[in-house]
């Protein structure tokens, strides 16, 4: 899922749902922001024990040459009701043109991920 921001704090539109057929994974993203947007997070997911793993990637998708950026979630029960929350945490520290795609990782994605990117959540050490 991406989100588009307009304006700080405050959703724009609602989230865009896309599909793409190959996904690649390039590594871990990090940063100053980025470790404010994972304490963030993390906060966020020890009040929600279904959030098994969180890795913030950067990814590649075969039909876009662009590079993004993707919170990428293992959760117990497959997708997640936190997208609002995220959203609101995401929006408080990165401006208007940003946007972070949401990624509801399977086994195999997990699998492949690990490989370049260590998670930032992990709710079983």
């Amino acid at each position: 899922m991406r989100f588009p921001w307009f304006r700080r704090k405050e959703v724009a539109r609602l989230p865009e749902k896309f599909r793409a057929e190959q996904l690649h994974f390039l590594g871990e993203h990090d940063g100053a922001p980025e470790r404010e947007l994972k304490d963030k997070l993390i906060q966020l997911f020890e009040r929600r024990k279904d959030i098994q793993r969180a890795y913030l990637a950067i990814t590649q998708y075969e039909d876009i040459e662009s590079i993004n950026v993707a919170l990428c979630i293992r959760a117990k029960w497959g997708r997640h009701p936190l997208l609002r929350e995220i959203g609101q945490v995401f929006s408080s520290i990165f401006n208007a043109e940003e946007h972070l795609d949401i990624l509801y990782l399977t086994e195999e994605q997990e699998e492949r991920l690990s490989r370049v990117c260590r998670p930032f959540w992990n709710a079983w050490p």
